[in-house]
């Protein structure tokens, strides 16, 4: 089963048999493939439509520093082939708050990954300044909205004294027009590809069954807009239950080395630290495979 995406992670490199740190692992990536859409375009943009019905601001938010940079996403989409139809939802103001929210909006129904931008500041500084996040993994986008990026990960325990500064260097030196791919990956309790805090679903614990444990995957891009040079960062996401790893041993070993080793509150943060004694037992013992 594959939740969102049609292709399977390179699970040696996403999870290597190494002790848990936070990697970068870039490598070159191509933005209008990874937007384009896949076998399971209708299905994932039925259930976008529908987040996008129940609460708007949850999901879609756009602030005038973001104005700018939708309009060249919007450009660069047309471009790809990828643009969205016309909005519904546009006025017949000339306005360019209400056009652009509702063309934020339209992009967010049409694309099948979740997508933010980031803003360039004079002081050097990317900040998040909209986007559509449909599937966030438990967190939340009217919460990081205006953000610098470094204030966005404050709450990643070790994440910005190990890649704080190298993130910011990244982000800096991405050549204009091109794009860089990385994996992130999770676990979590069911294979609901929206995990919005508000929603309040169970998370992973002793009791959870491991046939409803799944391997939740962010692929990820960061594309230098030309113009604006802000940050196109796209977020497409793919769930493989835990029992897939039977077939990849490489990554059953480095899952259970990322968890006999990443620290406490790294596992509190990512909602593991209720299971992971067992989900080491299991993984010693084979019994996903």
């Amino acid at each position: 089963m594959n939740c969102g995406l049609t292709t399977r992670p390179d699970w040696s490199r996403l999870l290597p048999r190494e002790p848990y740190h936070f990697r970068m692992g870039l490598g070159p990536g191509n933005a209008p493939p990874f937007f384009a859409s896949t076998p399971d375009h209708d299905r994932i943009l039925d259930e976008r439509v529908r987040w996008l019905r129940t609460s708007l601001s949850d999901y879609c938010q756009l602030l005038p520093d973001g104005y700018t940079l939708l309009e060249e996403t919007l450009q660069l989409a047309a471009e790809w082939g990828l643009s969205p139809g016309p909005s519904s939802d546009s006025p017949s103001s000339k306005d360019a708050k209400p056009h652009l929210d509702a063309q934020c909006l339209e992009l967010g129904r049409s694309w099948e990954p979740d997508f933010l931008l980031l803003k360039l500041g004079e002081d050097g500084i990317f900040r998040l300044v909209g986007g559509v996040v449909c599937f966030p993994s438990a967190w939340s986008l009217p919460d990081k909205v205006g953000r610098t990026v470094a204030d966005i990960h404050g709450v990643v325990p070790d994440l910005n004294p190990e890649l704080g500064r190298k993130i910011d260097a990244f982000l800096q030196r991405i050549t204009p027009g091109s794009a860089w791919e990385r994996a992130n990956w999770g676990l979590s309790r069911g294979a609901k590809l929206n995990r919005h805090p508000r929603l309040n679903l169970p998370g992973l614990d002793e009791a959870t069954p491991l046939d409803q444990i799944y391997v939740r995957v962010e692929h990820q891009i960061f594309f230098r807009l030309p113009r604006t040079l802000g940050i196109l960062f796209g977020i497409r996401l793919s769930l493989h239950p835990l029992g897939l790893l039977a077939t990849h041993p490489t990554a059953a070993v480095g899952l259970r080395q990322a968890l006999e080793t990443m620290s406490e509150p790294v596992a509190q943060y990512k909602g593991l630290h209720r299971i992971r004694s067992r989900l080491i037992r299991v993984l010693c013992c084979h019994e996903v495979i």
